[in-house]
């Protein structure tokens, strides 16, 4: 990094800092160097920055998404197991309603047999 100051009209002194960047154009050619200014390296990180913050909120909205689906899943297995436990009660009331019915019958049979 190198510093340059600069005079200003009031006389302040403004230090412009330049940053050498190595670029390797070809492997046949050598390493060549581009002045940036401290403004396009700022802006450069603040594209990076920018592009990474996509990039989280893309995979943040991908996970709420994931998240809501498990959600929606959760529910349709709570509800799923609410109704095999409702209809189990009901075959178990079945079961005991024909075996009602068996012993009425045989009750039945018996009082026609006398």
């Amino acid at each position: 990094m190198t510093e340059q100051p600069m005079n200003q009209p009031n006389g302040m002194v403004n230090r412009n800092y330049t940053i050498l960047v190595s670029i390797k154009l070809a492997p046949e050619l050598t390493s060549s160097l581009k002045a940036i200014t401290t403004e396009e390296f700022l802006q450069l990180e603040n594209s990076l920055q920018n592009d990474q913050l996509r990039v989280l909120t893309d995979r943040i909205s991908h996970f709420e998404q994931q998240i809501s689906a498990s959600s929606r899943i959760n529910y349709k297995i709570m509800k799923l197991t609410t109704e095999i436990s409702t209809l189990t009660e009901r075959l178990m009331e079945l079961n005991e309603l024909q075996k009602l019915i068996e012993r009425g019958m045989c009750d039945i049979a018996s009082l026609e047999g006398q």
